[in-house]
């Protein structure tokens, strides 16, 4: 019962972490296309940044 509630806890904290990290990765690519499409004024080249990224 014991190991049981801790391997779900476990499996719930590994999902959190990995959520949160999605969600910074994508935050972060968002900010890094905003700034380099203000900086070089290439809004439609910044796809094929992304692609060579």
């Amino acid at each position: 019962m014991l190991f049981t509630l801790a391997r779900c806890q476990f499996h719930g904290e590994l999902f959190f972490s990995i959520f949160i990290y999605r969600r910074t990765i994508f935050l972060l690519f968002v900010i890094i296309a905003n700034t380099s499409s203000k900086y070089n004024q290439r809004i439609g080249n910044w796809e094929l940044e992304i692609e060579n990224w």
